[in-house]
């Protein structure tokens, strides 16, 4: 049963009048001595010492009091109406279950859209200014009789646009692969591995969390076994020891060592869960028609990508008339965020667009629901106006109610997310 509150006086009223009441009662008991009023209201003043001071801290007191007494209070009735929505849903588990699963799908659809949004759209790339980072490729015109838009490059490309460019400050190349991962006491694993040029790590501008990176001394053909780990593998297989470094892992076989562990966030190439040297030079380079090398490279200070296609369309030409099966087929540059991104963003929002209106529907069910079974209980909510229940604290009791059902229908969600 909730009855009204009473209303307490102010805090100002109550130090007044228990003030008020003290020097009434010490001038009466002076004037019973045979003081006058005047004389007797003077001294018990008097007696009192500096009254605003100790009005002022009565007053503090009191404040404090108030206030707790009032969280406290809440506290109290929040805990009653939590306690009385829970009892009420359970009479109603039909009502609850249908409300909890369609709030929580429409949940769960709007949380995976902005969570792929949110990483794609609104947080920057996880590289050292991203915005300055480019992607090299190579296109085939029909003349050269094929039409390929984006095309990796050969090694010999790479090489001579790597040495002779000026708009970008460092270029490096890769390429996917895999290696089979065993050890003595672990099972073997295949794992996805990129084969770097040492350039393309510090290209990227992010420093490992453990040990190094790659050394033009590594990256050459035939050069020595060493390998950088992903976080994830070297948390899930290695169990996050930091003393990995140094020692060595068996790749394919061959004893590797591990020199260097990137960051938890650092992801380049999906799923890739190590790198090794690419082992590509002059000696080692390969045809100029074998393609396979994906190039990326950071603008050079001042450069912008204009100066970087510039650049190109000279060594385009350079290239037409040094070889000939270049005349038809050129390099071009395009920006990190656009490669990486893509045509994403159209979809995404797009996307977010569709789950928001499934939300607004599921919300719209969800508030004729509410008003149905508001209006079957009309009596219960009269009893308890009649009991002495304020409006306010009825309509707390009814929002109380949403929360309990919107608080279930996020978790679930959260977990069908």
């Amino acid at each position: 049963m909730m009855g009204r509150r009473i209303v307490r006086p102010s805090v100002e009223r109550e130090v007044n009048e228990e003030f008020s009441f003290h020097v009434e009662m010490r001038v009466r008991e002076l004037v019973a001595q045979g003081w006058t009023e005047e004389e007797a209201r003077a001294e018990a003043v008097r007696r009192f010492g500096d009254m605003e001071r100790v009005k002022r801290s009565c007053r503090d007191l009191g404040t404090r009091r108030d206030v707790h007494m009032s969280r406290r209070r809440w506290w109290d009735e929040f805990r009653q109406d939590l306690s009385y929505a829970v009892r009420q849903l359970r009479r109603a588990p039909s009502f609850a279950a249908v409300t909890i699963l369609t709030l929580g799908i429409a949940i769960a659809a709007n949380t995976s859209v902005f969570s792929v949004a949110n990483a794609v759209l609104f947080k920057p790339l996880p590289f050292h200014e991203p915005e300055n980072l480019t992607y090299v490729w190579s296109r085939y015109l029909p003349a050269s009789g094929f039409d390929i838009d984006k095309f990796a490059l050969s090694g010999p490309e790479y090489l001579d646009y790597a040495e002779s460019t000026e708009t970008l400050k460092s270029m490096g190349v890769f390429e996917p692969g895999s290696r089979a991962l065993t050890g003595e006491t672990m099972d073997a694993e295949r794992i996805r591995v990129g084969f770097v040029s040492h350039s393309v790590l510090p290209t990227l501008g992010v420093p490992p969390s453990l040990g190094r990176l790659f050394t033009p001394e590594e990256d050459v053909a035939n050069g020595p076994a060493v390998t950088i780990l992903g976080h994830g593998l070297w948390k899930t297989r290695y169990g996050s020891d930091p003393a990995i470094i140094g020692t060595s892992i068996v790749m394919n076989g061959v004893s590797t060592e591990v020199i260097g562990v990137m960051p938890e966030d650092f992801e380049f190439t999906s799923g890739t869960m190590a790198w090794l040297p690419l082992g590509l030079d002059r000696s080692n380079e390969g045809g100029r028609a074998s393609h396979g090398y994906y190039a990326i490279g950071r603008l050079a200070d001042g450069k912008t990508m204009a100066d970087v296609h510039a650049e190109l369309e000279v060594v385009k030409r350079r290239w037409a008339a040094e070889f000939e099966h270049n005349e038809a087929h050129f390099l071009w540059a395009n920006d990190f965020h656009t490669e990486v991104v893509a045509d994403a963003p159209e979809r995404l929002m797009l996307l977010m667009s569709a789950v928001g209106l499934v939300l607004l529907i599921a919300c719209a069910n969800i508030t004729n629901l509410l008003l149905a079974r508001g209006e079957r209980r009309h009596s219960e909510v009269a009893m308890r106006t009649a009991l002495g229940a304020g409006r306010a604290r009825i309509t707390r009791q009814l929002a109380t109610e949403s929360l309990v059902l919107a608080g279930a229908a996020a978790v679930l969600g959260l977990g069908l997310a």
